[in-house]
């Protein structure tokens, strides 16, 4: 296969060489960026980001009342890094860990957070 079919993903710092690309934000991404680009376009008031081992992971926050839970049900003590206000959620979901380059896109638009699992306890 030619590498001039091969395009270089537009994300900065993404060095991925791409095939298949995605159009996302006027930019030709990868599939991997792509889906990052999907999180941050997605309303943020349902998201947080926290630093877990040393990197950046996007978690969701769902309706409390879904009967389908993430992490089944358990529930978390929530705190904002910025404003130490803490809450707890039962419908929390693992989104993965959001790559290096988009690290600042998602600092400026999302609460960073600490998460605790309170694992076992269902009720809020």
């Amino acid at each position: 296969m030619s590498a001039e079919l091969y395009k270089q993903c537009a994300t900065i710092g993404c060095n991925k060489q791409v095939k298949d690309y995605r159009q996302q934000q006027g930019k030709e991404t990868c599939f991997a960026c792509e889906y990052w680009y999907t999180q941050l376009a997605n309303p943020q008031d349902t998201a947080v980001v926290a630093w877990d081992n040393g990197e950046l992971v996007h978690y969701r926050l769902c309706s409390k009342d879904s009967d389908m839970k993430g992490f089944y049900g358990d529930v978390f003590t929530i705190t904002k890094e910025k404003t130490g206000e803490v809450f707890r959620w039962n419908n929390v979901w693992y989104q993965g860990p959001i790559p290096e380059a988009l690290h600042g896109l998602f600092l400026e638009t999302r609460p960073l957070v600490r998460l605790f699992r309170n694992y076992g306890q269902k009720q809020l």
